[in-house]
């Protein structure tokens, strides 16, 4: 593990643009996140506990996706796949294992400004490190495969094991987790070192329902579908991170991601005292509430901010 390191602390855009060029981005550019407050983690909303502490039950994942299905049967024929279905849930506030990030720092930067009562932080992630690993996480159809070249075959077997003993004591996650189409409780470990150890293709699932996710690695970085005008105007894309949260216990870890321990990972806090001066700037840029929220509902707060006397 890197040794931590304090991220450096920004007073103006200008400093903001300065560290981000100081860094070692790969040609295809980086991919940027702001939070209004440093305390807070890169954590998908899906992981998070509900309740006003964070000390809440987790969200029952599946039990999401179908009633947002049962309320909204048309999305499940609007769009193609899984990811592209958790995209559009997103837009309108359902928890998901999707994490926003946009492809333009400013964009992140406004977001990172919009409460000065504490700090804030802007990630930096550069997309190079993690091709080159080819970390892979699916949540696709059912029969898809994924080929496995860099897990770490221990930590992978430690983690199956687990799943493999949480089955045995809770007598019923045995019909939910396959590997290969296989019960998990029908390997050894013996058997689970094997398939880690051979680049060959695996399939890792829960059946639950008629979804089946697919977790292998941690996360991976995904291009969405440009399906609305908040993507489109925010830069909008994500990483989608595995874990699994079954009755309410996480029985995959959630892999956290945080800078000087996950590789390619950068930040620089934003002082709050800043952040005012900074939305200045960044409104002299094109950027503000009515270019990135280009509904008409957020068109009419905006004009009603702006039409008073």
């Amino acid at each position: 593990m890197a040794e931590h390191k304090q991220p450096p602390t920004a007073n103006s855009l200008q400093e903001i643009i300065a560290f981000v060029e100081s860094l070692d981005i790969s040609k295809r550019g980086a991919w940027f996140r702001g939070h209004t407050d440093s305390s807070f983690e890169l954590l998908p909303s899906v992981f998070r506990r509900t309740g006003k502490d964070g000390d809440g039950p987790y969200y029952n994942e599946n039990e999401l996706l179908k009633e947002f299905l049962r309320r909204h049967p048309a999305a499940k024929k609007e769009h193609s796949n899984t990811l592209e279905l958790l995209t559009y849930a997103q837009h309108y506030g359902l928890p998901t294992r999707l994490l926003d990030w946009s492809e333009n720092v400013l964009v992140a930067t406004y977001f990172a400004c919009l409460d000065d009562n504490t700090d804030g932080e802007l990630f930096i992630l550069n997309p190079l490190p993690f091709e080159q690993e080819i970390g892979v996480l699916i949540f696709e159809d059912v029969n898809t495969k994924v080929i496995n070249t860099s897990i770490d075959a221990e930590t992978s077997v430690k983690v199956l094991t687990a799943i493999k003993e949480e089955s045995k004591e809770k007598g019923s996650l045995e019909s939910y987790t396959y590997i290969n189409g296989i019960s998990i409780v029908d390997y050894n470990g013996n058997d689970l070192l094997s398939l880690f150890t051979k680049k060959s293709f695996i399939n890792i699932n829960f059946k639950l329902d008629e979804y089946e996710l697919n977790h292998v690695g941690s996360f991976y970085m995904y291009h969405p579908p440009l399906i609305n005008k908040r993507l489109i105007a925010q830069n909008g894309c994500f990483t989608v991170h595995a874990g699994k949260i079954f009755n309410g216990k996480m029985i995959i870890p959630f892999t956290h991601l945080k800078p000087n321990e996950t590789a390619g990972l950068s930040s620089i806090l934003i002082d709050k005292d800043a952040k005012q001066d900074i939305l200045n700037s960044l409104r002299m840029c094109g950027i503000d509430k009515s270019r990135l929220f280009p509904e008409l509902e957020h068109q009419t707060a905006v004009i009603k901010e702006l039409c008073k006397f």
